[in-house]
């Protein structure tokens, strides 16, 4: 049984990323899924232990 793995890379705006996702899992159906982001403050691979989101003000990228 082999393994296949599909990269996807997803917008830092929450709305549009969710959607991204979402029609990437419908389409493919996986059987796992392993979101994997880029702290810009680490120098190293880690496990996030607590994944805070923030939605700043209406000007923020984060807002839906």
């Amino acid at each position: 049984m082999g393994v296949k793995i599909i990269k996807l890379e997803v917008p830092t705006v929450v709305g549009k990323s969710l959607a991204k996702i979402t029609a990437a899992v419908e389409q493919e159906n996986p059987d796992v899924v392993l979101s994997i982001g880029q702290a810009g403050s680490r120098a190293d691979i880690s496990v996030e232990r607590v994944g805070i989101n923030f939605y700043l003000n209406k000007r923020s990228e984060n807002r839906f």
